[in-house]
């Protein structure tokens, strides 16, 4: 049985902080699946919107690595950068860490220091709403084509 979130959260505290690998696309295009790293530390400040933790996702052991969209009942709302719903009720028993940075191939972007990561963000938050009309259009006519 692999149980990702016991393992991260294990390096997590042997090493203070842990280098993983990227996969899927809920995060594109900041992250290219199994192509870059995420330097995740501990969480010791308190959660903020535009934060990208890693959490346990609900009734599974795997991890997942999201932005914060705002905090509610001090709970994140999460959302990956490439996704069109958010995610409720995370507990903070289920959080491993927050990325601190990240490799791109080989050159490192911190995420407090970076101007072309925080550019970055803005953009993916700023485009957000017309990028989610885009998305509904498209469904609306995906679901039209089907019917004819």
């Amino acid at each position: 049985m692999n149980n990702s979130f016991s393992i991260a959260k294990n390096l997590l505290e042997q090493n203070g902080e842990i280098v993983g690998a990227t996969k899927g696309d809920s995060m594109r295009p900041l992250f290219r699946d199994g192509k870059d790293r995420a330097l995740i530390v501990p969480l010791v400040q308190k959660i903020k919107p535009n934060d990208v933790l890693l959490y346990k996702k609900p009734n599974s052991d795997d991890v997942v690595l999201h932005r914060v969209i705002k905090m509610t009942d001090n709970r994140p709302v999460l959302r990956g950068d490439a996704l069109y719903f958010c995610e409720f009720g995370i507990a903070p028993q289920d959080i491993v860490g927050i990325m601190k940075g990240f490799y791109r191939g080989e050159k490192y972007y911190d995420c407090q220091k970076s101007l072309k990561y925080k550019l970055y963000v803005f953009y993916v938050r700023v485009s957000y709403p017309l990028r989610r009309f885009g998305h509904k259009v498209k469904s609306f006519f995906k679901i039209l084509k089907r019917k004819f």
